[in-house]
């Protein structure tokens, strides 16, 4: 269950009051391709709001709106102008496109509908995978303020020096040259230890030549 509070604004009932689209599957799929690119700044508007909102649909009701209007007017003119050769392609969709999942079935009643569509609505049919292409769309939003990227939190410095070993670590030492256990050896050992604290503190860090003598 979802409590929310006073603070939270709802919108009111008569803001959410818009007319439905009252048209079932099938001619949304007939129409599909016409309708989307009929309204293809509509829809990018909402998802554009969609995004920025952080998926807030109280944020994008006017342009959700919009989206629906488009779409009204749409099959309005639709109505006016093609309705003949919408049914027919409409009728062809439905017994035989969607039986067998080919469209291809149905060019024949497909071309005098987009025909009807280029010569009343002034758009041709969008190309095969003109939805899936990435599209620049010049809106009229402000851009939202894009927030500080997240930063790692800093690690705290501490002295090497001072870093205490659990029991039962062995000696660095004796794991550096456990058979060299000579006065040199262990000095050699020491300055080891050392070069590398140095390599692991500093960027500028300049290993040492190697002294072929030794």
């Amino acid at each position: 269950v979802m409590v929310l509070g006073n603070d939270v604004w709802l919108p009111a009932a008569s803001e959410l009051e818009v007319p439905e689209l009252n048209i079932t599957t099938m001619p949304l799929l007939a129409a599909a391709h016409q309708l989307g690119r009929f309204c293809d700044n509509q829809c990018k508007e909402f998802m554009l709001c969609h995004q920025e909102t952080l998926k807030d649909p109280r944020k994008c009701l006017a342009e959700g709106k919009a989206v629906t209007e488009c779409g009204l007017e749409f099959f309005r003119q639709i109505k006016r102008h093609c309705a003949l050769p919408f049914e027919r392609y409409l009728n062809c969709f439905e017994k035989r496109s969607t039986s067998y999942n080919r469209p291809a079935y149905c060019r024949r009643e497909q071309g005098p509908f987009d025909d009807c569509v280029r010569q009343h609505l002034g758009q041709e049919r969008p190309p095969p995978g003109y939805f899936s292409k990435i599209r620049l769309h010049d809106s009229q939003r402000p851009r939202p303020p894009v927030p500080p990227a997240p930063m790692p939190q800093r690690i705290e410095e501490r002295d090497l020096d001072s870093v205490t070993e659990p029991p039962g670590t062995p000696d660095p030492l004796f794991a550096f040259n456990s058979r060299d256990t000579s006065e040199e050896g262990q000095r050699r050992a020491r300055e080891w230890l050392r070069l590398n604290k140095e390599r692991t503190t500093s960027r500028n860090f300049v290993p040492p030549a190697h002294d072929s003598s030794e």
